[in-house]
């Protein structure tokens, strides 16, 4: 039997949402109830048939109003007419999803960043096009499809008519990263931060964003082991005789106390990258970097030879 789109009165519309919300609502309190807790299988199956029942209740609901809505507009306006303002609304909305940011990309965010370099692409592999100065301004444009490490990339306009792609794991708003905790803006730094990080020994006022913001600032330089030498540069980058190799981040397992596992992650390029893994920093301070990896613990000592970055900034 055919359903006539344009004959749901508006009483059994009515009638017919408020049946399927109360089935879902006996539904869920069949899901809820005690009786479910303390009879094993039977309970179990009560869960079932209380499932189906929200099921069964959210699309008689769904399906009623909608054929509701539907068959009252094109009683009065024909299905033609109907169809085609559906079609300009969808088509509407794309468009605006597509061209016009959302509202946080409004207004203008302060870089203030660790690393303010923008790209020509979304990928850390693109060419850098402009390094932008802690006190420059970019505006959002979109947001893309390209995430690495957790964090999605931007597409940005800066110096009012440029515009280029920020990496979302760098881009500064209020008092933590956006997207992540990558360590504070430097607005919003403390005037003390740690100058020693002891996985074993914590202090219990101690965040996550302390820990983080405390080994940007101390890993940076040359470390060698009795059997490994390690440099990482303030951009994040791991450093091989002048060469950029990979990457480095910091990340936390906060496992529900203040004994936080921190993590040192390690992404190499191209032919390195079978090197890239995951090590548990276990201490660090200006001078000592401890790293455990299942049993196996290395310790590595700063070298005093300048980074590449130091050395351009002495001369």
């Amino acid at each position: 039997m055919a359903i006539n789109l344009k004959k749901i009165g508006h009483i059994t519309a009515i009638i017919l949402i408020i049946t399927g919300l109360l089935v879902v609502w006996i539904g869920q309190n069949m899901i809820e109830s005690d009786f479910v807790r303390n009879n094993g299988l039977i309970g179990v199956m009560v869960v079932v048939l209380g499932i189906l029942f929200m099921l069964g209740g959210a699309l008689l609901t769904i399906i009623t109003f909608i054929s509701w809505v539907f068959g009252t507009l094109a009683n009065r306006f024909g299905f033609k007419a109907v169809f085609l303002g559906i079609g300009i609304i969808g088509l509407s909305f794309f468009v605006y999803k597509l061209f016009v940011p959302s509202g946080s990309f409004i207004d203008p965010i302060p870089v203030g960043i660790i690393d303010g370099t923008i790209y020509s692409g979304p990928a850390f592999t693109e060419d850098k096009v402009k390094v932008l100065n802690p006190n420059a301004s970019i505006m959002l444009v979109r947001i893309t499809d390209s995430i690495i490490d957790g964090y999605p990339w931007f597409q940005v306009a800066y110096n009012q008519s440029s515009k280029g792609y920020i990496w979302g794991g760098n881009l500064c708003a209020q008092e933590v990263w956006t997207n992540g905790l990558s360590g504070r803006c430097p607005s919003h730094q403390q005037e003390k931060t740690m100058t020693e990080f002891d996985s074993y020994n914590i202090d219990s006022s101690t965040k996550p964003i302390d820990i983080i913001e405390a080994i940007h600032k101390m890993l940076p330089g040359n470390w060698q082991s009795s059997t490994y030498s390690r440099e990482f540069n303030e951009q994040k980058e791991i450093v091989y005789d002048e060469n950029v190799i990979g990457r480095w981040l910091v990340e936390i397992d906060d496992n529900y106390s203040y004994n936080y596992d921190v993590w040192l992650k390690l992404q190499y390029n191209g032919k390195y990258s079978y090197k890239s893994n995951r090590y548990r920093i276990s201490n660090l301070n200006a001078s000592f970097l401890g790293l455990k990896k299942g049993l196996d613990y290395d310790f590595y000592k700063k070298d005093k030879k300048l980074t590449v970055k130091e050395a351009e900034k002495n001369n």
